[in-house]
């Protein structure tokens, strides 16, 4: 009986130590994984604030590409205005005068005719006595003549 309780005591102790031994071998594992786990968590982590990133990019040259886009047509826009009044002033300087003249007459105010013409108010006053000094020119050489 002796022997058989020996016996007994050291399959226990030998099971006992595979229990430690597979424990450990689990405990391993399960230590394994967990790292595992956490430097795919910290991947994630990574690639989500990569994301953000990219995503704050992206809206940025969303905004920039707007931008950009109102400021191409505000140029063509002032392109355009500022072509109109070129045409506007090609006209030669005595048919402008001439226009001027007759719009007066017509009883256009200066301020109309200075936009219609593309022309400061000013410049429209000073031609209109120009013209006046003019006329008083012409009739008097004419009453001289006769």
């Amino acid at each position: 009986m002796e022997n058989y309780e020996q016996t007994l005591t050291y399959v226990s102790i030998s099971l006992c130590l595979l229990i430690f031994l597979y424990t450990i071998i689990i405990q391993r594992r399960v230590n394994n994984r967990s790292n595992l786990l956490n430097s795919r968590e910290t991947e994630l982590e990574n690639q989500h604030e990569e994301l953000l990133s990219k995503e704050d990019n992206q809206a940025r040259n969303i905004s920039f590409q707007n931008s950009l886009q109102q400021a191409e047509v505000t140029t063509e826009l002032q392109q355009t205005r500022i072509s109109f009044h070129n045409e506007q002033n090609k006209t030669k300087a005595p048919e402008r005068y001439a226009y001027v003249l007759s719009m007066f007459r017509s009883g256009i105010p200066t301020e109309e005719i200075s936009a219609a013409l593309g022309m400061s108010s000013h410049e429209i006053a000073q031609l209109l006595k120009l013209s006046a000094i003019s006329q008083k020119t012409k009739e008097s050489a004419m009453q001289t003549c006769n």
